[in-house]
């Protein structure tokens, strides 16, 4: 009985496996079933991800439409662009950032502080190339930007460090600089920083060479640099920091002096290691040996006396560009917007430069008069009498040239539809015997509101023709239709 009971056991639990094992083949269907379904489930996750990011894809394309639309109707809507363009900040689209820049910038160049957000996305997204351009770009269009300069060159020093001839490439560019706007009389920010990077450099001659340029130059700071440059002198040994003939020209003055009081030798030649940053930085980290010199070692009676007659030479240009800082100061001081703004300028602040404009042609310095209307004209941009009085004062000196030019830019560039500037300049082109440049300019490109505005003034036959007035009508007309 035990055997058979466990016969029948072992004959059930026999049966049970083969069930078991029987279903397993469907077991292993619903198990692919439900693979499927998952499969299926996260094709259909995918897909959704797809149709959400077209979504939002055709959103953003919506609106930079949006963005875009007020300004087809109106290029010269500043607010408008102003929106367009911190949307662009926003959406971080390389191809669309820099349509909306360039565009932004053919009709607004003044704007400074968007040529270095420009630069900075381009820095951003390492399109380092493109960032140099566009520094270019901004410091050609603004070149009394001394806040442009000065990014322009951190820029320069931050991707120059590790290539040959850094000290040079980065030399070059603070001299643009200073050609460009070191007359500026803002500009002491600039000449402090190419100084410091002097001295930083060890180069304590070419330091000395920037204080006698900046000592010479009206400036806000004008005082400090003086300041400075005394700590500099007694600071370092007299032949490093001049240039050897004026060295030589100073020790032979005082040297009859110096042997009634010193008994001994007035200096000594000594070894010493240059301690200055290398040019190059190797990306192995690993800096060059340092290079050994000799120079002199000066008594202290030497040292004194050579002192004194360097700050000496310095104290007379001091005392010079002391009293044309003081002339220009009341101008200066009066100047509460030097940067381009759409919005108009207070009456006060036109007058002002008009008679620093008068003041400087009166001293007859054509650079610095060159350097004030380029000033006048960031702030005064939208303003046509100040275009017209830079142009006539170029071509009062025989620059007809650039006097085209300053037509050019007023016309083409900030002043596409103001009808004054456009007179002035065909009167310009006439008198110049250039009369198919007087067609193009009084044509249609200057739109309805130029014929509007002169309609009494010209007289239609069957067709269409152009006239040209004289400077004197121009005059006239401006005084009694100013522009706004």
């Amino acid at each position: 009985m035990g055997r058979g009971r466990s016969r029948s056991e072992s004959s059930s639990k026999s049966r049970s496996r083969s069930r078991s094992h029987s279903r397993s083949p469907n077991s292993g269907h619903r198990g692919r079933s439900h693979s499927r379904r998952r499969g299926r489930t996260r094709s259909r996750s995918h897909h959704h991800d797809r149709r959400s990011r077209s979504s939002s894809d055709r959103e953003t394309t919506d609106l930079l439409k949006l963005c875009w639309k007020p300004l087809k109707n109106d290029s010269r809507n500043f607010d408008a662009w102003t929106h367009l363009l911190q949307y662009i900040e926003q959406l971080d689209e390389t191809k669309a950032a820099r349509e909306a820049y360039d565009d932004f910038f053919k009709r607004y160049p003044y704007c400074y502080g968007y040529w270095r957000k420009y630069a900075e996305f381009e820095r951003r997204h390492k399109h380092y190339e493109r960032c140099i351009e566009v520094y270019e770009r901004g410091v050609t269009a603004i070149p009394l930007s001394v806040d442009l300069w000065l990014h322009y060159i951190a820029f320069v020093k931050e991707i120059a460090q590790h290539q040959e001839n850094t000290v040079q490439k980065t030399r070059l560019v603070y001299d643009h600089a200073i050609e460009a706007c070191g007359m500026e009389f803002r500009s002491d920010k600039l000449w402090d920083e190419y100084i410091n990077w002097e001295l930083s450099n060890g180069e304590t001659v070419r330091a000395g060479a920037l204080f006698d340029q900046i000592l010479g130059i009206p400036t806000l700071l004008y005082s400090n640099h003086f300041d400075k440059y005394k700590a500099f002198v007694n600071s370092n040994e007299p032949d490093r920091v001049v240039s050897q003939d004026e060295y030589n020209e100073i020790f032979t003055k005082v040297e009859t002096d110096l042997r009634n009081v010193v008994d001994g030798d007035l200096f000594l030649l000594e070894d010493y290691v240059d301690e200055s940053p290398p040019e190059c930085i190797p990306e192995n980290g690993e800096e060059p040996p340092k290079k050994i010199f000799t120079r002199r070692k000066h008594c202290e009676e030497a040292l004194h006396a050579l002192r004194a007659e360097i700050i000496e030479r310095r104290n007379k240009k001091y005392l010079l560009n002391e009293q044309e800082v003081s002339r220009r100061w009341t101008f200066e001081e009066n100047i509460k917007r030097p940067y381009f703004h759409v919005k108009p300028l207070e009456r006060a602040q036109l007058r002002n430069w008009r008679a620093y404009l008068d003041f400087e042609i009166e001293c007859g310095d054509i650079t610095r008069i060159i350097i004030l209307f380029e000033r006048c004209l960031i702030a005064c941009a939208l303003y046509e009498e100040m275009w017209i009085k830079y142009a006539r004062y170029v071509e009062s000196i025989g620059e007809s040239n650039r006097a085209r030019s300053v037509f050019r830019r007023a016309t083409e560039v900030h002043l596409p539809r103001k009808p004054n500037v456009h007179l002035a300049y065909s009167a310009f082109e006439e008198k110049n015997g250039n009369n198919h440049s007087n067609c193009d300019i009084c044509d249609i490109r200057t739109g309805d509101l130029f014929f509007r505005s002169f309609i009494h003034v010209v007289k239609f036959d069957d067709k269409l023709k152009y006239y040209h007035l004289s400077a004197d009508k121009i005059d006239s007309w401006c005084s009694i239709h100013p522009s706004t």
